[in-house]
């Protein structure tokens, strides 16, 4: 469900994030038919292509060994080729590798060394897709990595918005995966998934002790959760205290201090399991208050028949 079966995505993150570390354990467990992250089983093994054109032949080996991984004919590499998917004779070069190793992954570590042209345009990286996705078939899928935006502002997440260049990068994609660096943790979200409903976030434990370093499934995340929970907690209180008066939604937005995201989630939660009342006042103003008596709806058929006189 992470990584389907012959399609193209791509896995985005902030720098030193560990995304190439993951694509790596990716490549064990392809390779070798064991569980990515202890967690996730697979139902296809086989060869894994890795191209990275960021990192040298030593430092993958250090990788790869200070993870405990050992070398296995399924996991084939290149390093710092001078690879560049706009260069004719290097795809052409590339197939040819492709043709022998027959690989059901094949991982570009990044996508910026690929390619010496323009991030931002749509025509541009619309052809670096094409390029990309020549190399899907039904048997294989594509994985490229690639960097966020360095600065982005609060509150915002790693899917669309937060990748690098042209939206005709993320338009492309079959599958999104999302990782962000918390302390000790990743968190891996799942922004895209054209063939099934998205995989919800979960955590990953980094553990690094001395040269060795582990990365282990850790459960759910739950942060998206309690920061609703959070924020439907603060609605509430904020209309008790109003006393049954109504309150505007700018004013509660405003009180309440958390994203515009989270605060919209919360209201419409609270509102679709009537734990408050909804009304438009002038001007189209949406006004907020805890349901009273009057709310209360009258489903008793004893309590609707008229008594007679």
């Amino acid at each position: 469900g992470l990584v389907p079966i012959g399609m193209l995505g791509a896995i985005t993150g902030e720098s030193s994030s560990y995304k190439s570390f993951l694509t790596q354990v990716m490549a064990q467990a392809v390779a070798t038919n064991t569980p990515f992250l202890g967690e996730f089983g697979g139902t296809v093994t086989g060869k894994v292509l890795i191209i990275d054109e960021e990192n040298s032949r030593r430092i993958i080996n250090k990788r790869f060994h200070d993870m405990g991984i050992e070398a296995h004919d399924n996991i084939v590499f290149l390093s710092q080729t001078g690879l560049q998917l706009n260069e004719e004779n290097h795809m052409e070069a590339l197939q040819r590798v492709v043709d022998e190793v027959q690989p059901v992954l094949i991982i570009f570590d990044s996508l910026v060394r690929f390619h010496g042209l323009e991030e931002n345009s749509a025509t541009e990286m619309g052809k670096v897709m094409r390029w990309l996705r020549s190399f899907v078939k039904d048997s294989r899928s594509v994985v490229f990595i690639h960097h966020h935006k360095k600065t982005q502002g609060p509150g915002t997440t790693s899917g669309s918005s937060g990748v690098r260049g042209s939206t005709d990068i993320f338009n492309a994609l079959d599958f999104h995966l999302g990782v962000k660096k918390n302390g000790v943790t990743i968190t891996v979200t799942q922004h895209k998934l054209r063939i099934d409903k998205e995989a919800e976030p979960f955590k990953v434990l980094v553990d690094g002790i001395g040269q060795a370093i582990s990365f282990t499934y850790s459960g759910r995340d739950t942060t998206h959760d309690d920061r609703i929970n959070e924020a439907k907690q603060l609605i509430l209180s904020l209309l008790h205290d109003a006393a049954g008066e109504e309150v505007m939604r700018k004013e509660l937005a405003d009180k309440c201090g958390v994203t515009s995201a989270a605060f919209t989630e919360a209201l419409n939660q609270l509102h679709e399991e009537e734990e408050i009342v909804r009304r438009t006042g002038a001007h189209n103003a949406h006004l907020y208050s805890l349901p009273g008596p009057s709310d209360e709806t009258v489903d008793s058929a004893e309590e609707t028949e008229e008594v007679p006189y």
